[in-house]
């Protein structure tokens, strides 16, 4: 993934066009070229993703100079469907199956791949829609573009046999094909639910049960827009965002999220703790009032503070010099301003961007604090499947590198229906007011809500 190397991360040469054919396993055969004249503009290369394929994957790194979209499936990583437990285990597969590939890459592009896992660690998605993605997965894809540095690449991923022959990959996972869209599981979809909800976690946080709690719900609401067309939409309006989207039986999961899991080159990582929301302001006045109010809040530096503690502990054991800013800065997005915490540090030998990953998540950010007890607290109280909301995904380089970030601010498309369910979550602590919280989860709703309905981009401030 940093562009300039497809050895692994041990420095192991992944095309090997001696290796002797053995046990019968699958060959990755991988070619990446340029494709000439290409436009390399994100909007151009996200029009190329297909929601009717068997399996599709978009990413686009806001922060970064990449865009991908692959589609069907090559491979897929043996137990990746488990979730992010398993995807150490799974990796190890990948690096296996690497060992032995005939690559020939270009540009620094080559064979990567596209990964996406639950939320919940403990629990698989059940719900008719959520099944057709399994417990995640570490995909590779049968044809990929990229767009990086101005140029566009086209990577072929082929399995063959000891005979030469076409492999069939029978890991994809299986999924139902059932078209109704079920709302079973919405959570607290009412402002009286959501008032109990919150009314609980407050009861649990005076109790000591918990320190934070990060509580979800969801919305339905019908469109009628091309599913490639909303991902285009979100990548436009959130260009700072990690834009992704995941294609699996004729449903789409997609989103913009501002948050960064982990970001691994070499020995270098990086991470993000992103906690404490307000609104952008109508102008720069009010946009700036707004912004010194949430860096003054004692609530919100209090949630953002257990964020920071949380993820620095979480990288011990596979880090060292780990650096956090002294003091929270402020990002502003298009719809709303957050409390940021850039982390850097370098990676201990031994250890990859999936260690990181699995002691990371899920961080305080999206689930609460303690971490277990605050999973087992939602299990118990929260009717959601969340899915792959507030999930990791993103992209694992054959070189060993990778970014995964959380998959908020999304929604879960299903055509077929035309019903797409949003959703969204808010950390609560001492003092949480459910009113406030529901506003909180109402704005983080419009990011997808502005894409579904194709609202047009809105100047001045608060359309940065």
């Amino acid at each position: 993934m940093n562009g300039h190397s497809f050895t692994g991360p041990r420095g192991t040469l992944l095309a090997a066009r001696d290796r002797p054919d053995k046990d019968h396993r699958p060959v990755l055969v991988s070619r990446t070229v340029a494709i000439a004249d290409a436009d390399p503009a994100p909007d151009a290369i996200l029009a190329r993703l297909d929601a009717q394929a068997p399996f599709a994957f978009a990413w686009r790194d806001g922060p970064g100079d990449r865009t991908v979209v692959g589609l069907d499936r090559a491979w897929t990583a043996p137990g990746s469907g488990a979730g992010l437990p398993a995807w150490p285990q799974a990796e190890a597969a990948w690096q296996a199956l690497l060992a032995e590939a005939d690559v020939e890459a270009a540009g620094g592009v080559g064979p990567a791949l596209c990964a996406y896992a639950p939320f919940d660690p403990g629990r698989t998605p059940v719900g008719r829609v959520w099944s057709r993605f399994g417990g995640g997965g570490m995909v590779l894809p049968r044809v990929v573009f990229t767009s990086v540095g101005g140029v566009v690449y086209r990577t072929e991923n082929r399995l063959v046999g000891a005979d030469g022959e076409p492999w069939c990959d029978e890991a994809a996972p299986a999924y139902d094909l059932g078209r109704a869209y079920t709302a079973a599981g919405a959570g607290a979809g009412d402002p009286d639910a959501w008032r109990a909800l919150v009314g609980a976690a407050a009861e649990a946080i005076a109790a000591g049960d918990l320190a934070k709690v990060v509580a979800a719900r969801s919305r339905d609401v019908r469109f009628g827009a091309d599913p490639v067309a909303i991902v285009r939409r979100l990548a436009r309006r959130q260009p700072d965002a990690f834009t992704y989207a995941v294609v699996a039986g004729g449903a789409t999961f997609c989103g913009a999220t501002p948050e960064l899991l982990v970001r691994v080159d070499g020995e270098r990582v990086e991470s993000l703790c992103l906690a404490g929301t307000t609104a952008r302001g109508g102008g720069r006045g009010e946009d700036a009032r707004l912004g010194r109010d949430l860096r003054a809040s004692v609530k919100e530096r209090s949630e953002h503070a257990l964020v920071r503690e949380a993820v620095v502990a979480s990288l011990a054991r596979t880090c060292e010099a780990v650096t956090i800013a002294a003091e929270p800065s402020l990002r502003a997005l298009r719809d709303l301003q957050h409390l940021a915490s850039p982390v850097s540090a370098r990676l201990r030998p031994g250890f990859g961007v999936l260690d990181v990953a699995c002691d990371l998540h899920p961080t305080p950010a999206v689930a609460g604090a303690p971490r277990q007890a605050a999973l087992d607290w939602l299990r118990a109280r929260e009717d959601l499947d969340r899915g792959l909301f507030g999930g990791p995904v993103g992209l694992l380089g054959a070189d060993g590198d990778g970014t995964l970030a959380i998959a908020l601010r999304c929604g879960l498309l299903d055509p077929d229906a035309g019903v797409a369910r949003l959703f969204a979550g808010c950390g609560l602590v001492a003092g949480s007011d459910a009113d406030r919280e529901w506003q909180e989860t109402e704005l983080k709703m419009r990011v997808m809500q502005a894409a579904l309905d194709g609202e047009r981009d809105r100047e001045g401030v608060g359309g940065a």
